[in-house]
């Protein structure tokens, strides 16, 4: 339908223009010619549609020209870098088959002035530049502040033909050059041996030409690991600095601090490090210095097992015995005892029982007092603690042992029992008298003479009552299960020569040995009820009898009460 109207249109248009042409020539007569549609188509003159539709007038498309390159390019401050872009045309141009860059089209820098220094080669599409120290730095619009961004603008036009052009903008992003800091000087570690228990300051310099006085800006310092095991840097701490120099503003001092207090680190002597490491404000690090520091031990004061202040009671009239140890508690040095004081008649000696080990000396008092002694009694002892490296100075000390003699208990004898009397012996028993003969009957004359009655038997002189035997008096003191009971009669008798620690209620449960309402998990019942080696007192000496184990036992059982 749309067609159709189109046509007829046409034709009434043609039809006007016929009448007005003949309406022109009939009013103005044959003198001169006035056909509009001379010299056109015949189908226009006689208005009639086309035969073929006319071919249009194409242009040339916008997508013709193509100048390629990345989204963005990165530069560095300091560095020359060369950056080629491509130019492309799609369509010929007016018969240019292949059109080439320089003679039909050209590419050009629109800002270059922006970047200084810089170059662009038209023949070949090349931008190079080499940006100069300082340019981030320099520029206004920094995204961060070791970058900086700006733009080339590229222009592409034809030289031949249709003129045409396109103009596109790349990103340039720069980042500054930098330097590289350094750990320049570090003092106060490594001339002089460094021990254990110091409190060392050690001071560091380093260069960062790149900081600025602004809480970032300021060079940092890292303590590291210089190399596996042996190192000092977890005890290292920064605890000054940064401070700027005057003198040369590109360098900065920090001071640090190595605490060496309550650390063991080596027996004697070893070789320690730790590592310095530098950072600027854009992540730079410096190359790690290494700090090598002579570590030597620092001896501890000796110990021993004689507990301050404690009282060793020894039994007059007896022979007693006592030992204690003394060692370096961090088992590095050389330990030696010398008794300054010892009593006459005792017997001090100390020996070491490991070659192995130097730094544990056993000693022993042997003594056995008058049974007249009574008191404490002092004995002087000299402790000391020697380094195994030559020349470091020895920790000595002196310590009284106390040891309180009381007296010893030396029952009377028994006396000699009174002997038993002689019986009396039996009295011969008394014959029984001859009975009287009956007299010969006579005959009965009256009544009849009666019998006489028999002499009864004498009573028998009864055996003397026997003496009753004496009670033997019994010994002063029966064990009870109190703990008081049983350190008189078990454990000063018995233990102490060898455990006089044990005299004290407090020791035995510091030491674990009773556990109360426990005897059977009671190190103290188990060794001296035991039927094997480990009995107590040892073999050779004698055993606690079944009254005094039982008293022990209840008194455990009862709660172990002091």
């Amino acid at each position: 339908m749309g067609k159709l109207n189109l046509r007829n249109s046409l034709q009434v248009v043609w039809a006007l223009a016929v009448v007005a042409t003949l309406a022109m020539q009939g009013g103005c007569g044959n003198r001169f010619q006035q056909d509009p549609l001379a010299g056109k188509d015949e189908d226009i003159r006689r208005a009639s549609p086309p035969s073929a539709k006319p071919t249009p007038q194409m242009s040339e498309p916008r997508e013709t020209l193509v100048l390629q390159g990345q989204d963005f390019y990165t530069f560095k401050e300091g560095r020359a870098t060369a950056v080629q872009f491509k130019g492309l045309v799609l369509q010929p141009i007016q018969g240019v088959a292949n059109p080439r860059l320089g003679r039909d089209f050209e590419i050009y820098p629109e800002n270059l002035e922006q970047f200084p220094g810089a170059t662009f080669d038209r023949t070949t599409a090349t931008f190079h530049w080499q940006p100069a120290v300082g340019f981030v730095a320099a520029g206004s619009n920094r995204s961060v502040n070791y970058m900086r961004q700006t733009t080339l603008t590229l222009f592409m036009k034809t030289l031949t033909g249709k003129y045409l052009g396109l103009r596109k903008t790349f990103n340039i992003f720069v980042s500054r050059q930098e330097n590289i800091p350094e750990v320049v000087a570090v003092t106060g570690a490594g001339s002089e041996p460094w021990r254990e228990g110091d409190l060392k300051t050690v001071k560091v310099t380093v260069r960062d030409p790149d900081a600025d006085d602004t809480s970032a800006g300021a060079p940092r310092l890292m303590i590291i690991n210089a190399r596996a095991g042996a190192n000092l840097g977890s005890l290292m701490t920064v605890t000054k600095g940064p401070i700027r120099e005057t003198s040369d503003t590109s360098l900065w001092s920090y001071e640090l601090q190595a605490d060496l207090r309550n650390v063991d680190l080596t027996p004697s002597e070893a070789q320690m490090s730790f590592g310095l490491l530098a950072l600027t404000q854009f992540g730079r690090s410096s190359p790690p210095r290494a700090v090598t520091v002579t570590v030597r031990s620092s001896m501890a004061m000796p110990v021993d097992s004689w507990v301050d202040g404690q009282r060793i009671q020894f039994t007059s009239g007896y022979d007693n015995s006592t030992s204690f140890n003394v060692s370096d508690p961090n088992g590095e040095g050389r330990v030696s005892v010398v008794f300054k004081r010892c009593e006459s008649g005792a017997s001090c000696t100390c020996v070491t029982p490991d070659a192995s080990r130097p730094y544990l000396v056993s000693c022993t008092i042997n003594w056995k007092p008058a049974r007249t002694a009574s008191g404490d009694f002092t004995f002087e002892v000299e402790l000391r603690n020697e380094s195994p490296v030559a020349g470091e100075p020895a920790q000595v000390k002196t310590v009284n042992h106390v040891i309180e003699v009381i007296p010893g208990f030396f029952p009377t004898p028994w006396p000699q029992p009174t002997p038993w009397p002689q019986p009396t012996p039996w009295p011969s028993p008394t014959p029984w008298p001859q009975p009287t003969p009956w007299p010969s009957p006579t005959p009965p004359l009256g009544c009849p003479t009666p019998w006489p009655q028999p002499t009864p038997w004498p009573e028998p002189t009864p055996w003397p009552t026997p003496k009753p035997t004496p009670t033997p008096t019994p010994v002063p003191g029966t064990i009870e299960p109190t703990f008081k009971s049983i350190r008189e009669h078990v454990i000063k008798p018995k233990c102490a020569t060898c455990h006089a620690d044990y005299v004290k209620h407090a020791n035995l449960l510091a030491l674990k040995l009773v556990v109360a309402e426990k005897p059977a998990k009671s190190p103290f019942y188990k060794r001296v009820s035991s039927t094997g080696d480990d009995r107590m007192p040892p073999k050779g000496k004698p055993a606690l009898t079944e009254t005094e184990l039982k008293a022990i036992e209840k008194w455990i059982s009862k709660g172990a009460k002091e």
